[in-house]
């Protein structure tokens, strides 16, 4: 018996694809979140008062791009004809992509409403 090494890898990349595009969402939001808070707390304290506001949109934005980049593959594999758990997999990970994109904007409305740094 041959091994199907070409059909094995193939679908290994799939399930790559599928599996990045359901943890990019939330791997962004976790990423946003743990990098603004620290920086929000270090530029208010340490004088960067005019660095602050364009730190924190600057990280909110990577993250809204990090999250499109995540729902490309899962965008290219929604319509495959072969495999139901591919065409869930890629809807899970574009419904994960919305969701967290929201999330994701959610979390950088404050940055527009205080832009000083308050106590």
């Amino acid at each position: 018996m041959a091994a199907d090494l070409r059909g094995d890898l193939l679908g290994a990349k799939v399930d790559l694809k599928l599996w990045i595009g359901i943890l990019a969402g939330p791997s962004a939001w976790v990423a946003q979140l743990a990098l603004m808070y620290p920086i929000a707390q270090l530029t208010c304290h340490s004088g960067f008062v005019p660095q602050h506001p364009g730190t924190l949109h600057a990280i909110s934005a990577g993250a809204l791009i990090a999250i499109a980049a995540g729902a490309f593959p899962a965008w290219q594999l929604r319509d495959t004809p072969s495999e139901q758990r591919i065409r869930f997999m890629a809807h899970l990970g574009l419904l994960m992509c919305a969701l967290f994109a929201l999330v994701v904007v959610a979390t950088w409305v404050p940055p527009f409403i205080v832009n000083r740094c308050e106590a």
